[in-house]
């Protein structure tokens, strides 16, 4: 193997990983914001009262009555299931079109007969793509459900 294919092979490698730990990080700060009930008057915080909070730190919050956080649990549990769906659909067809063309690849876009980097490289790729989608719609899903409602 040469050196231009190993580095190519780390770039493939070493970028994925890096998008997915992205991804993961964004999950992570998502999940963070706590959706609390809301107890006594609602406080509305100026524009720098909520540059301190963010400057110093503290975790950010949304405050909602109970009747709402019922009714943003089942809202939300309905758009993710939905998505759910949809990738799951997304993905079976997306199996068929990775056999197909994998199958196409390795018989006639490789380099040498019976070698199958192109092959493997469209695989990783693929399986990255999707794990990124799903990573992606989960976070859009929380972040959509936690945006609803703004204190």
């Amino acid at each position: 193997m040469s050196a231009l294919e190993s580095n190519a092979f780390f770039m493939i490698y070493f970028l994925s990983v890096i998008g997915l730990c992205y991804g993961g990080y964004n999950f992570y700060k998502i999940n963070r914001v706590k959706i609390l009930p809301l107890t006594g008057e609602k406080k509305l915080k100026t524009k720098e009262e909520e540059d301190d909070e963010e400057l110093s730190g503290e975790k950010p919050s949304i405050v909602l009555t109970p009747e709402q956080i019922t009714q943003l649990n089942h809202i939300s549990q309905l758009i993710s299931d939905g998505a759910d769906v949809f990738l799951f659909k997304e993905y079976y067809i997306l199996v068929f079109f990775l056999i197909i063309f994998g199958v196409f690849i390795f018989l006639f876009g490789e380099y040498k007969f019976l070698y199958f980097y192109t092959t493997f490289a469209f695989i990783v790729g693929a399986c990255t793509s999707a794990l990124a989608g799903y990573i992606g719609m989960k976070t859009a899903t929380i972040a959509n459900a936690k945006t609803v409602y703004k204190s």
